[in-house]
């Protein structure tokens, strides 16, 4: 089973924000668009999000860019800037070249929704 790829959806005001989807994450994590902003957020359940940090720094092949690893507690509510800089899969990625990745510890209990 594939990675989900949430429909990024367009905030027209900061107003706008209250009428927009959150969905549940599938178990194997996202495929989402660069330079756009995920929330995600957990209701009774902690969950641990990992977005991908593909990149390497330094001369040859280069020192891997730690993973963002981020803990949200029970009850939270998170927006992330995906940064394309840090998060955007390279052409040497073989597999959704230019997407970003996004991964759940838990599924239960946490909605998340793409925006831009």
């Amino acid at each position: 089973m594939p990675r989900s790829t949430p429909a990024t959806q367009a905030v027209r005001s900061a107003l706008a924000l209250n009428g927009l989807a959150l969905t549940a994450p599938d178990a194997l994590g996202d495929i989402c668009d660069p330079d756009t902003y995920i929330e995600i957020r957990t209701s009774g359940t902690v969950c641990t999000v990992t977005i991908q940090t593909p990149g390497v720094v330094g001369p040859g092949a280069g020192l891997a860019v730690a993973e963002n690893v981020i803990v949200m507690g029970a009850t939270a509510s998170l927006l992330v800037y995906l940064d394309p800089a840090l998060y955007r899969r390279p052409i040497s990625a073989g597999t959704d070249v230019g997407k970003v990745y996004v991964d759940y510890s838990v599924i239960t209990g946490v909605t998340r929704g793409v925006f831009v």
